[in-house]
């Protein structure tokens, strides 16, 4: 009977080696989620800025562009804590995961 091993899976250290290691000893999500977090923000930057772009482009007078700002900037604030919510509850299960691991 021989003992056959399986191979060695690469190094949980890097993002490379969390990311394809086949056990999920070690999450790549709590690394990535503040990367994703601001890009989810600039994103939502952008497309308040392009709205806005868009209202002022199509001339609906003085008093509907500052409603329309206020509109567009109260959307992309919810947007935002919409986000925030679901990113720290992830991380919430994460760090669950961590205080209840056994060792």
């Amino acid at each position: 009977m021989s003992n056959v091993q399986p191979p060695p899976a690469p190094p949980a250290s890097s993002f490379f080696g969390k990311l394809f290691n086949p056990n999920f000893d070690e999450f790549i999500t709590p690394s990535v989620v503040k990367v994703f977090y601001i890009l989810m923000m600039a994103g939502t930057a952008l497309t308040c800025l392009i709205s806005f772009v868009n209202l002022v482009n199509g001339d609906p007078g003085a008093g509907w562009v500052l409603l329309g700002l206020a509109l567009i900037l109260l959307l992309g604030l919810l947007y935002i804590m919409f986000i925030r919510l679901i990113l720290e509850t992830i991380m919430v299960l994460f760090k669950i995961e961590e205080n209840t691991r056994r060792s």
